[in-house]
């Protein structure tokens, strides 16, 4: 007979998987919103000047290598963003919301990511208010998140944005 003691399967904690169902949900909800709000007004406003040289840039390189050439000049955008401007206006066509188009699919989709970046780091809860403020960040009006993390990282984040 063996002396080691008998490990007994625990509970599950009813508080923690509370906050992970409330955290899914805010999760949830906060990129619904901020991927709303990201195609919500893609064509309400004209141009922005940065968005006119890109794609000034893209459209007016006739090669692959004039657009990276481009690039050389100061420019605050990486080359392969002219590459994929110059192919996206060409299928896609010009107008303010198709131009837009893919800025607002990378910047829904970064909402995940950051969340999961976030939660491996720092937790769940800093992960999940993070990604409220980014999907709040195209809201009108001022955002105010109440019984929220309140790490350093997060004042952090509210200062950058």
């Amino acid at each position: 007979m063996s002396s080691r003691p008998r490990h007994e399967k625990s509970e599950p904690d009813p508080v923690a998987s509370e906050d992970a169902k409330v955290v899914t949900v805010v999760l949830l909800a906060s990129i619904i919103i901020g991927t709303f709000l990201r195609f919500l007004a893609l064509d309400r406003e004209p141009l922005w000047l940065d968005e006119i040289h890109s794609i000034q840039v893209a459209l007016h390189a006739s090669t692959i290598s004039e657009a990276l050439w481009n690039f050389i000049n100061p420019s605050p955008t990486p080359p392969l963003y002219y590459l994929f401007i110059m192919g996206w206006a060409k299928v896609a066509g010009m107008t303010e919301m198709t131009l837009r188009l893919p800025s607002a699919v990378i910047g829904s989709l970064s909402l995940p990511i950051f969340y999961f970046g976030l939660k491996g780091v720092f937790g769940r809860s800093v992960g999940a208010t993070a990604n409220v403020m980014m999907a709040a960040t195209l809201a009108k009006g001022t955002t105010t998140i109440q019984a929220a993390a309140c790490e350093p990282h997060i004042a952090d984040l509210a200062h950058f944005l």
